[in-house]
């Protein structure tokens, strides 16, 4: 069997996101044949399009991907011999670590019928993934997950949400390192089955167990009914932000009238100071700057109105449709 090594070089980038599970090697082995690569690891796997790939084997990754990666060869040949499988690019040669097949997983059938997805439902994932909390331990588990459903994306930690408007018909709720994942390709329809979610793009598919977590319609956090209270710049919020994290290790910022300000919550005298006479509000308002930088960073605009709400402000734009949430901080 002869493999380009340019899908090889394709596959092991594509499969980096495949991760293995603690002490099973299994997941560690790539499987060849009937025109596709594959790797399945239980919680994710690839399917990679490879017409060369028409002999059955399955090798190890360790084996594999140093070769393909310093290989000056086009070409990798797989060879099934009495002393084993053979693998070699024509200058080195060596037997590849192998295994039964039935130690392998099977992969799921991926389901014929697909939703369309589009450019614009992966941009307002990448935007949105980053809000999600990075510890499905932190109060709620669902604050780990993008949820998707009634032509929206949500998403948010405690501190801070954020909601874009998508198109697509899709009810399903998204782990925040699979959101990241997904939103890294160009992925044009979705598929799934009683366990899996897959995502099909020109040449392969990735498919992601599903979790006990539901989708959560959430739609109602943000929906913002007060008038604006003030309008501030989004890259002199986060400038003022970004230099306190630098400054403090424990920081909290307030929209105070008339001025940005900050203290460390442990040190007394660690504080700063930015006047800004545009800040008009009826009262001070803490938060959390580095949580807000993301959804500063997500919004994508310039110009931010910020409206007051309880406990919180909405943070919104006339040059986006999407809306976000920044939660008031206990000042200490």
């Amino acid at each position: 069997m002869n493999i380009l090594v340019s899908d090889l070089r394709k596959f092991k980038e594509l499969a980096s996101h495949i991760r293995r599970q603690k002490n099973l090697e299994i997941d560690s082995f790539i499987r060849f044949g009937n025109g596709v690569i594959a790797k399945n690891a239980y919680e994710s796997l690839i399917k990679f399009d490879c017409p060369s790939s028409d002999e059955d084997f399955l090798i190890n990754e360790e084996d594999l991907y140093p070769l393909v990666a310093q290989t000056p060869s086009d070409i990798i040949t797989v060879t099934n011999t009495k002393k084993g499988v053979i693998v070699s690019d024509g200058r080195d040669k060596f037997p590849a670590l192998t295994t039964e097949f039935s130690h392998f997983l099977n992969i799921p059938d991926v389901p014929e019928k697909t939703t369309p997805i589009d450019a614009d439902f992966l941009t307002a994932l990448s935007k949105i993934w980053p809000v999600c909390a990075t510890d499905e331990n932190q109060g709620k588990e669902s604050y780990a997950y993008v949820h998707i459903g009634n032509e929206c994306m949500c998403a948010g930690d405690g501190a801070v949400g954020f909601m874009a408007p998508i198109t697509q018909p899709i009810k399903l709720a998204l782990k925040r390192d699979v959101a990241s994942i997904v939103s890294k390709y160009e992925f044009e329809s979705f598929s799934e089955s009683d366990a899996f979610q897959f995502f099909h793009a020109p040449g392969f598919v990735m498919g992601f167990r599903k979790t006990v977590v539901p989708f959560t319609d959430i739609r109602f956090a943000f929906e913002c009914t007060t008038d604006r209270t003030f309008t501030y710049s989004a890259s002199d919020l986060k400038s003022f932000n970004t230099l306190f994290l630098k400054r403090s290790k424990t920081p909290v910022c307030t929209f105070e009238k008339g001025a940005l300000t900050a203290y460390d919550m442990y040190l007394a005298d660690k504080v700063q100071k930015r006047e800004s006479p545009e800040i008009a509000v009826p009262e001070e308002f803490s938060f959390n700057p580095e949580k807000t930088n993301r959804i500063i960073d997500s919004m994508g605009v310039e110009t931010l109105d910020f409206h007051k709400g309880t406990n919180m402000y909405y943070v919104k734009s006339v040059d986006t449709k999407s809306i976000a949430i920044i939660a008031r901080v206990q000042k200490l």
